[in-house]
Parts: structure tokens; sequence; C-alpha cells
């Protein structure tokens, strides 16, 4: 591994910070960058570890200051360790120095992960991104693209356990704990179960695999909280209130197809295509008026790691004209020559 400098200056540099925020892409301008080139797999690495591990938003974090004067501690440390031990030979000096820069990072790793038992946690994805994530308590979410999720409070020892979620995320939580999931409409209380919850401003949708959730309208009398079972899905907004379904576990494995890299389109028409692009990708979709009126719709199983080809597929299967230019993506019907 190069010089430990090189680390701490992976922490402290913005650059790096947001490709960390970025969820680590490789298509991020740092990746070109002469730190990131001038950096050994190594160092990265254990800079992307730490980083990790220090992510968390609460009162209580460490800001970026006084992670950098821990780490600049942590030298210190090295340095009296090396200097006590000058009158070794080359080879014993070898050994020291590097065991004390293992035990120092150990350290400062345990002190991480010993805070995030005990602070917010925070963990999201970027445009066409899905990660996956074990959270302290064993639970495990699967966060869709442009996907965010906060723990919420002290999690050690604590129930229920509490996260707010932003758009959507497939939940596998751990029996025998209690865990809550917050959106901007509703609260969905679970005991040990797998969930879907997608949410945006205006709408919410709770699917459940297995176990039972109970789903609480923020604002709302208890009198309108649901309680759902394998199969169950409500959907929730403002406007129309509760609508509750029964589904098959085939549809539930549709609705989850986003996790293999893939969407399937059942009769779906061009309003929740404009909806899709919009959020998955980040993109600005405009689509011809007559098309979102249209009884057209979309059917089939798609890939969507690469919208061109997303694009490319629909314009060919439906016959109609797509331009895609930058942020903006255009859909009309196709020019007759």
């Amino acid at each position: 591994m190069k010089n430990t400098d090189h680390i701490q200056d992976l922490l402290e540099s913005p650059l790096f910070n947001e490709w960390a925020n970025s969820g680590f892409g490789q298509s991020h301008t740092f990746t070109s960058s002469s730190l990131y080139l001038n950096s050994s797999p190594e160092s990265i690495q254990l800079a992307r570890t730490l980083k990790s591990s220090l992510t968390f938003k609460s009162a209580n974090s460490l800001d970026l200051r006084k992670r950098s004067n821990l780490i600049k501690n942590i030298h210190q440390n090295i340095e009296l360790s090396t200097k006590s031990s000058n009158k070794q030979t080359a080879k014993s000096f070898s050994f020291v120095k590097l065991g004390s820069i293992a035990a120092s990072f150990l350290i400062l790793i345990a002190v991480a992960f010993t805070l995030n038992t005990n602070t917010d946690s925070f963990y999201a994805t970027s445009v066409n991104e899905v990660l996956t994530q074990e959270l302290v308590d064993g639970s495990v979410v699967t966060l869709n693209a442009n996907s965010s999720i906060q723990t919420i409070g002290k999690w050690k020892g604590i129930n229920p356990r509490k996260v707010k979620l932003q758009n959507a995320a497939l939940f596998k939580v751990t029996k025998g704990t209690l865990f809550s999931v917050e959106t901007d409409l509703v609260t969905v209380d679970v005991l040990g179960t797998e969930f879907f919850v997608d949410s945006d401003d205006e709408e919410v949708t709770v699917t459940v695999k297995s176990g039972k959730v109970k789903v609480s309208p923020i604002g709302e009398a208890d009198s309108q909280a649901q309680i759902l079972e394998a199969g169950d899905k409500v959907i929730y907004s403002k406007i129309s209130g509760i609508v509750k379904s029964k589904i098959e576990s085939s549809e539930i494995d549709d609705e989850l197809a986003w996790i293999d890299g893939e969407v399937v389109f059942d009769n779906t028409n061009f309003r929740e295509l404009k909806k899709l692009l919009e959020e998955r990708y980040g993109k600005t979709v405009t689509v011809h008026p007559s098309l979102l009126s249209s009884k057209r719709a979309i059917d089939g199983t798609f890939p969507l790691k690469s919208l061109p080809t997303l694009l490319n597929l629909i314009e060919t299967t439906l016959d109609l004209q797509i331009n895609y230019t930058g942020d903006t993506v255009n859909i009309t019907y196709k020019e007759i020559k």
C-alpha cells in the first residue's frame, strides 16, 4: 500500500466525497483525476471502506475536520511507534511500522462501526444503480435507482428500529425485529417480513412478499391503517386514499424485476413510462399529448441497464420516434416519409 497520506488526501478530497455520495460509479469524473490515478488500488479501497463506515447524518456525526484530525492523530501514533523502534534492525522496523499502521486503521474502523451502530446511517443510489445493504440488525435493504434510506436514532438495543425512505426499496427484515419504514405519506410497521415500498410526493405503493405489515397514513386517524399479509398490495394517495388489492406471486416478481436489471411492462401506459424514465434515469421526458391520452400500452420484459438500448427497443416495438439528447428524451409518433 502507498503512503497512508494518500488515504487522508482521498478522504479530504471534495471530488472523492462526491464520488462516494454517487455510489462509487466508474463513470464519475473522480476516476480520471490525478489523485485517483496516483493512488494505489489498496489505498482507494481502504478509503472507500473508511468513507462507507463513516457515512451517516446526525448532529453528533464526525465532520470532515474531525475525521481529518482523527487520521492525523493516527499518523502521529505511527511516527511515535516507529521512532521508538529505531534501535531495531531494518527488518524489525519494517514489521513494527506495518503493524502500527494496520492496528491504527483497525481502531479507526472499529470506532466508525461503533458510531454507526448508535447514530444515523445514510445509504443512497444514483442514476440507474441498485444497491443491496445489510443493516446492523441483520435486515437487508435493496435500493432501487435514485433512492435512499436513513436510519433514525440509536439502533443498538433499541426496538422498534426506524428508517426514512425516499423513492423505492425492497426490505427483508430479520425475524423478531420490530422495524418501521417512514415515507412522506405513510409509515410501514413490520415484524420479520419481506416487502417492497415505492414512494414519491403524491403516492406510495406497499407490496408484501412474506409476513405481515401495518400501513398507517401520516396525519390520518388510526382507523385508516391497513394490515397487509403476503400477496397484499396497497396504493395510498392523499386524493384517493387507500386502495387495497390482492396480487399473485408472479406479479410481485414482475414488480421486483429491477433487482435483476429488468422492467416488466404489463399494459403500461405512456404516463407510467414517462414516470419510470424520469425517476430511474433522471431525465426530462416529453411525450406527445396524443400518446399520453391514448389507450396504447406497452407489454414485455425490457433491460434497464442501458437507457439507449431500452429506448431503442421501445421505439422499434411500438413504431415510435424517440429522440434522446443529453438529459432530454422526446417520445412522439414516427414521421411518415
